[in-house]
C-alpha cells in the first residue's frame, strides 16, 4: 500500500509552495500536529507519502485518512 499526494499552490500551473526539496512550513506544522494524534505522515519536499504498515486495520485506516483531511482542511484551505 503505498501513495503520494502533491500539494500545489495553484492547480492550474501546478505552482510548488515551495521549491524542491524544501517543505513548506504549514505541511511541517500538518505532520507535528498528526504526530501528536498518534499518526506519522511522511514527507518530501511539497509531498506527503503514505505508506502504512500492511498489518493495519481497516478502521485505523480510515480514522488516519479522515484525520489527513481535516489537517489538510486546516492547513491548506
Amino acid at each position: 500500500m503505498f501513495a503520494v499526494l502533491e500539494l500545489v499552490a495553484d492547480r492550474e500551473t501546478r505552482a510548488m509552495h515551495q521549491p524542491w526539496p524544501s517543505t513548506p512550513p504549514q505541511l511541517k506544522a500538518l505532520v507535528a500536529e498528526g504526530m501528536a494524534q498518534g499518526v506519522s505522515f511522511a514527507t518530501r519536499g511539497n509531498l506527503i507519502l503514505l505508506a502504512p504498515p500492511l498489518v493495519i486495520g481497516e478502521g485505523e485506516l480510515t480514522d488516519a485518512i479522515v484525520l489527513l483531511d481535516r489537517l489538510l482542511t486546516k492547513f491548506f484551505p
